[in-house]
């Protein structure tokens, strides 16, 4: 997986080189902006698509890691409290792989909130996905015993 990383530069020093070439039109119109909504400090690190792009994958990641592990867990037969640990420490692992190989241990450089975006945000969903194929491998493996 390669996640792209935000230049320091944006699209914002972009709409700036055209205001300025369009100074008396665009100005008055970029001041009243600036006003109603200023720009933060972190408005500048990152670039929109290379953020799209990056959770793209880690959502693909995600979804495989779910099948696989719902699988495994399914045709091992863990339920109740087993399988919910079974599928914690997974998580736990794969955002730790995330974390150390594919963003070199600074997430904050490819996603806006960090650590968050790779451990907390969609752990409900890789939970659903995972009791889906929890319930049809162990259903088809474990029916009739």
């Amino acid at each position: 997986m390669k996640l792209k990383r935000s230049p320091t530069d944006s699209d914002w020093q972009f709409f700036l080189y055209i205001a300025n070439s369009n100074e008396e039109k665009i100005m008055p119109l970029m001041k009243e902006m600036t006003k109603m909504n200023p720009p933060s400090q972190d408005s500048h690190n990152f670039v929109q698509p290379h953020l799209a792009h990056n959770a793209k994958q880690l959502q693909f990641i995600r979804s495989c890691f779910a099948a696989i592990a719902g699988s495994a867990a399914g045709i091992l037969g863990f339920t109740n409290w087993s399988g919910f640990l079974f599928y914690a420490l997974g998580w736990s692992i794969l955002s730790a792989f995330v974390v150390i190989f594919s963003c070199g241990s600074k997430p904050s450089r490819f996603f806006v909130h960090g650590w968050r975006d790779l451990v907390i945000d969609g752990a409900m969903n890789g939970m659903l996905s995972y009791t889906l194929f929890h319930t049809l491998l162990y259903g088809l493996v474990h029916l009739y015993q």
